[in-house]
């Protein structure tokens, strides 16, 4: 099951549109955790299955906003803002946080509306109990995130 909500507005007389979308989705099947097995031993000495466990989610929040509106172009070019953040429990997902933000440039050259340049930053978490499980794996332990 999925849900969003979002509510549309303006700043800068009506001339700056933007967005925010508050989400989130559920999952009702049976998941394994990423670390330990139904005795509460690392699954990667005992070798067993992750200890059961029910239901899966996540929530995010997304933010778009139009900064500058490029004279002599269509609604909703010029300099825009957006944000994601995303979040999930660390025993059941490999990626427990999710976060990004940049800028995009929209209508810079005439004649070629859909033309967009963007720039931006990504930040992803690796959940502790899969970090933790690589460790008892013998694996390296690595930064515990990706960006």
């Amino acid at each position: 099951m999925m849900a969003e909500g979002a509510y549309s507005y303006t700043l800068g007389g009506g001339e700056l549109p933007g967005t925010i979308k508050i989400g989130g989705w559920n999952h009702f099947g049976d998941f394994e955790h990423l670390y330990v097995d139904a005795g509460g031993n690392p699954i990667a000495i005992s070798g067993n299955n992750g200890k059961p466990l029910d239901n899966d989610y996540a929530l995010y929040v997304i933010l778009d906003q139009l900064l500058w509106h490029a004279p002599g172009t269509e609604e909703g070019q010029g300099l825009g803002f957006f944000t994601r953040f995303a979040g999930a429990p660390d025993d059941r997902n490999y990626v427990d946080f999710y976060f990004d933000v940049g800028l995009t440039l929209t209508g810079m050259i005439p004649g070629r509306p859909d033309d967009a340049l963007a720039i931006g930053y990504a930040y992803t978490s690796i959940s502790d109990r899969a970090q933790a499980f690589n460790v008892s794996n013998g694996d390296p332990a690595g930064e515990g995130y990706e960006a």
